[in-house]
This record gives structure tokens, C-alpha cells and sequence, in this order.
């Protein structure tokens, strides 16, 4: 895989590796951490190396060490081979053909051009998974962002997405529609705010309490409008009105307001032009209740 064309985004996905056959060729320090990381993500993985390093034998016996070079049979049924960046550039395109021909996703650590994907920098916090990508363009600039988003993003985030992840099958019993993706969306800014102030639950069972709390006294609401008065660019768009972009059901765009904005609007959100706002008032007062709705315009 060669470096993208500049201004050419790399596509964003995640692999489950749940109970999948990883393979991974290097006993090094670094290609110990991408077994552990394959490990972590569920993976069952194979560790293949002449000469295993410590931090490579103290991953078993959750990966399994084979204290030889890979072999071609060690990639049957494997979904994934990770060749190690201290492996020769001779020894990595054998394991890459090998791959290819046994038909499994190749991965080698600091070469891309002979890599299926990239892995980029990764914030983890439980089950929440950040990626971050230059595509190959400034790599130490996506690591620096991944280091800010870090000292945003608290271990709590971690004990919240379970406990959210229990409560699904009430809420959907309870709430249809709108008024279910503005209590998950509402939330989720809650609980984002609290995590930032430092006042967050601790643990899963804690966040789980709270976010019954919160169902217990969820009701169907109007519907209601927001005004966003059209920034010139996205730059200019405050955090207030980025949420209310996500999460808009409906998107009311008033004749001749910039349209720069528009890139936060929820994927799904419906999009309708009108004359003014008080055309948009008009419109927004007939929509179902729990639905949200902003009306862009002019300034």
C-alpha cells in the first residue's frame, strides 16, 4: 500500500478480531506491543520468532510463542500477518506473498508501501477505539493529536460505553424513534461534560446507576428549533452549535445563508430550503415530537 496522493484521505475502518488468527513475525520489543495489542482486541495470536525478546516470552500464555521462524502452515485460517519492523526487507515481501497467497491481510510495522492497510495512532479507553491518520503524510503530527486527545478523553469513558451498552434494551422498550436519539445524544453530552469537570462516575456499575437516573425520567418533549446564525466556515462554528448539527433531525437552510457548516450536520439529518425563518418557525411547529431541528441563517 503506497502513501496516498497528497490531499487524498486514507478510508477509516476497525477490524473485530474477536477469536480471529493472528500471526505475527518478530520477537522485538515493538512487535511483542502489536501482538499484545492484537491480543487485547481478542485475536488469537502467534508469535513466531528464532529468538523472542523478554517483552515478547512475557506476553504467554496469552499469545502463543513459537520459538522458530513462521512457517507457511502457521497462516492457514489466519485472517492477519504482521511482520516486525526488524525483519529483512527480503524476509518481509516472502511473508507478504505468503499472505497474499493464503489470504490473509498483511501488516508490516514502519512499511506501508508493502503493507494491505495502515494502523495509524490509536486512542483506547475500554471499548472506545480513536483512530487517527495522516494518510502517510506527517505521522509525528498524528501522534502529537493522539497525545491531545488523550488528555481530553478520561479512563471513565471506558467503565461508561458497557453500562450504556446494558441499558440499550430498556431505552428501546421505552423510547422510539427521535426522542431515543435525543436521550442517547443528550447523554452522551452529559456525560462527556462530566467526565471533564472530574465529577464522572468511577466504575461501570456507577454510570450504569446514573444513566437509569436519567431513563426513569426521560419523557417524549416537542419538538424543538434552534437558530444557527451561518458561520463563514466550519473554523467559526461553536461547540454549542456543533451539537446541535449532530444530532439535528431536520435541517432548515434559509435562502442565501452560508452553507459551510453543513459538513457537522448529522449523516441522516433531512435538509430543506426555505424563504426565512419564519418559514422554517412555521415548518418546525408541525414535526413529531422528541424531533430536533436548526434553522440555518443568514447573519
Amino acid at each position: 500500500m503506497s502513501r496516498a496522493p497528497s490531499g487524498v484521505p486514507y478510508f477509516p475502518a476497525f477490524f473485530d478480531l474477536q477469536g480471529r488468527k493472528v500471526l505475527v513475525a518478530g520477537g522485538d520489543a515493538a512487535s511483542a506491543a502489536k501482538a499484545a495489542a492484537f491480543a487485547e482486541a481478542g485475536a488469537r495470536v502467534l508469535l513466531a520468532s528464532p529468538f523472542p525478546g523478554p517483552e515478547a516470552l512475557a506476553l504467554s500464555p496469552g499469545v502463543r510463542i513459537a520459538q522458530r521462524g513462521w512457517l507457511f502452515g502457521d497462516l492457514i485460517d489466519c485472517f492477519l500477518a504482521c511482520a516486525g519492523p526488524r525483519l529483512p526487507l527480503g524476509a518481509v515481501e516472502r511473508l507478504a506473498n505468503a499472505a497474499a497467497e493464503a489470504g490473509a491481510l498483511f501488516y508490516a510495522v514502519d512499511r506501508p508501501a508493502l503493507s494491505d492497510f495502515s494502523s495509524g495512532s490509536a486512542v483506547r479507553r475500554g471499548a472506545l477505539s480513536i483512530g487517527i491518520s495522516t494518510s502517510g503524510a506527517a505521522p509525528a503530527f498524528g501522534q502529537a493529536l493522539r497525545r491531545r486527545i488523550e488528555a481530553q478523553i478520561p479512563e471513565q469513558a471506558g467503565a461508561y460505553l458497557p453500562a450504556a451498552d446494558n441499558l440499550r434494551a430498556k431505552v428501546k422498550a421505552k423510547l422510539e424513534g427521535a426522542p431515543r436519539r435525543r436521550f442517547w445524544a443528550d447523554a452522551a453530552d452529559a456525560a462527556f461534560d462530566l467526565m471533564q469537570s472530574g465529577d464522572a462516575p468511577n466504575s461501570e456499575k456507577a454510570w450504569a446507576a446514573w444513566l437509569q437516573r436519567r431513563l426513569d425520567g426521560a419523557k417524549s418533549e416537542p419538538a424543538q428549533l434552534i437558530v444557527i446564525a451561518a458561520p463563514q466556515s466550519v473554523d467559526d462554528v461553536t461547540l454549542g452549535q456543533a451539537r446541535a448539527l449532530s444530532r439535528a433531525d431536520v435541517a432548515f437552510i434559509a435562502k442565501g445563508a452560508e452553507q459551510a457548516c453543513l459538513s457537522l450536520l448529522r449523516r441522516d439529518a433531512e435538509q430543506r430550503a426555505v424563504k426565512d425563518l419564519s418559514e422554517a418557525q412555521t415548518a418546525a411547529a408541525a414535526l413529531s415530537a422528541g424531533q430536533l431541528a436548526i434553522a440555518i441563517v443568514s447573519r
